[in-house]
């Protein structure tokens, strides 16, 4: 069965700069991403990138504490299943309607971001803290 929600993956959702939600067909399940990378610089030549170079940046580096401000709105819109309400998400079979992961992705190479570790172990943070509903499958 082919859904139209697991394969729009925009790396924009409302007005967030660095944290947006996408259904996945690999995580089978809502994944939230941060990109890490705005400005669009990455020194590699990856031959599956999808990044638009051509366009400018919105930002050009990452607000740390907006970015987290961002995710942890995310998860709580998940958490209370909200975000199935979303027109984005409304048409999301139920089987995918939980959270699975937090991906760091982006409009360039995580890895090269300088603050990922702090970035992980807050965001983490943040995923313990996030209490998640009991009619859900998982969250």
């Amino acid at each position: 069965m082919k859904t139209a929600i697991l394969s729009e993956h925009s790396r924009q959702f409302e007005q967030l700069r660095f944290a947006y939600p996408v259904v996945s067909r690999r995580s089978r399940g809502l994944s939230l991403g941060l990109n890490v990378n705005p400005d669009k610089v990455c020194n590699f030549d990856c031959p599956y990138c999808q990044v638009d170079r051509t366009v400018p940046p919105r930002d050009a580096k990452v607000d740390f504490d907006v970015m987290l401000s961002e995710i942890d709105g995310l998860m709580a819109l998940a958490a209370s299943g909200a975000i199935w309400q979303h027109p984005k998400f409304t048409s999301t079979p139920e089987h995918l309607q939980r959270l699975n992961d937090v991906a760091f992705a982006g409009d360039g190479e995580p890895t090269t971001y300088a603050r990922l570790g702090d970035a992980i172990r807050e965001v983490h943070k943040l995923r313990l803290s996030t209490s998640c509903p009991t009619s859900r499958s998982s969250c």
